[in-house]
């Protein structure tokens, strides 16, 4: 059997996002080595397994985020910044990584990788579809001109939205799929709930509008207005001033009293949140991807996701959740069946640790990253 070839892979970003943890730290585990370079850091990154490069602004970079980001927000800063050259490079010439992983091609960091292009596999992680019903003017205008200059490779967590298009086609042939992944936790069992016993509901995500926890809120104030039947608790990243803003919309509302609200939890504390509930809700709009459903079916634990998240084909609507439109009474009926038939959760819980063990392993995750990278 031929030795497994190890290589030094280097990742490029506008920050650690949580949705690469458990792609760096696979690779760590498999012996390659691994950096991150990146323009700014979030409020609630985990580095324990490695330290990201944060790279400064060059001059012009500067000028522009004073000009599109006055509050100096650090995710717009990761979008749009341009970073020092001399910075980027310098690692990029001392690391001399055999693959380097970007975020996208449309961003100004991308760039600065193009000079090693012949020498070194680029992949390019996105969150579009990988099999869409029709590609627009744009998407078929950015392949073209990157699928004809470079030799890149896509991959995506996203297969297909929901419903599947039809007819449906593959985005373009050099896009494949490598879904989001999580181990499961060696001491994660089936979830069980009794009739009698309150149902301990759990959502992750930043604190803004569109993520649905004040659909989320209104549904189950609606749902238990006396609070007797349901435990609400909302995990969210709160670092920006849009963050502050959001929250204290939530500190007014007036079923406030409802929500447990945890904000910049270290990853390992989240992972705790998910062991002592028994469901978790995320009826985000627009919502490319999201890992955090991801990380909640490897705790055995039902979904409860939009229609308009990327990864809502990782639910099967009524085997280990339900996907439903993202609006307080859909989340509401969709609670209600919860309410109704205890053994639900029991249900639903061993059939997200089927597909986390199946359909999205570890193993076939890595494998198709292999692939790739060898391609």
């Amino acid at each position: 059997m031929a030795k497994e070839i190890r290589y030094r892979f280097l990742f490029l970003a506008p920050r650690f996002h949580t949705n690469q943890c458990e792609l760096v730290n696979l690779l760590l585990e498999k012996g390659h080595e691994v950096r991150f370079v990146a323009l700014s850091v979030g409020g609630a990154e985990d580095h324990t397994s490695l330290v990201p490069d944060v790279v400064p602004l060059s001059a012009l970079g500067i000028t522009i985020n004073k000009w599109r980001n006055p509050k100096d927000d650090p995710a717009i800063r990761g979008r749009l910044g341009v970073p020092s050259l001399p910075h980027v490079w310098r690692i990029l010439l001392q690391f001399k990584p055999d693959v380097i992983i970007t975020r996208g091609v449309l961003r100004p960091y991308f760039l600065t990788c193009l000079p090693f292009a012949l020498r070194t596999r680029i992949l390019v992680y996105t969150q579009d579809p990988l099999f869409v019903g029709k590609l627009s003017v744009y998407r078929k205008s950015v392949y073209f001109v990157f699928l004809s200059l470079f030799r890149f490779r896509w991959f995506t967590p996203v297969e297909h939205l929901v419903p599947k298009p039809t007819p449906c086609k593959r985005s373009h042939k050099r896009m494949s799929f490598i879904p989001f992944f999580k181990s499961i936790p060696p001491n994660v069992a089936v979830r069980s709930k009794s009739g009698s016993s309150r149902l301990r509901v759990l959502g992750v995500g930043k604190l803004i509008p569109r993520k649905g926890l004040l659909e989320t809120l209104g549904a189950i104030q609606c749902l238990d207005p006396t609070g007797e039947k349901i435990d609400f608790v909302w995990i969210g990243e709160c670092s920006t001033p849009e963050h502050q803003d959001f929250k204290t919309q939530v500190d007014l509302h007036p079923a406030r009293n409802r929500l447990r609200l945890l904000t910049n939890l270290p990853l390992h504390a989240v992972q705790e949140e998910y062991c002592r509930h028994d469901l978790f809700v995320l009826p985000s709009k627009n919502e490319p991807a999201s890992v955090s459903q991801v990380e909640a079916m490897a705790h055995g634990l039902p979904i409860i996701c939009s229609s308009e998240s990327g990864t809502a084909h990782y639910v099967e609507d009524g085997v280990n959740g339900f996907v439903i439109e993202p609006c307080a009474a859909a989340i509401a009926v969709a609670l209600q069946q919860y309410l109704d038939d205890p053994h639900l959760v029991e249900r639903h819980s061993a059939n997200s640790l089927h597909k986390m063990r199946s359909r999205f392993s570890i193993t076939t995750a890595y494998q198709a990253l292999i692939s790739l990278v060898e391609a």
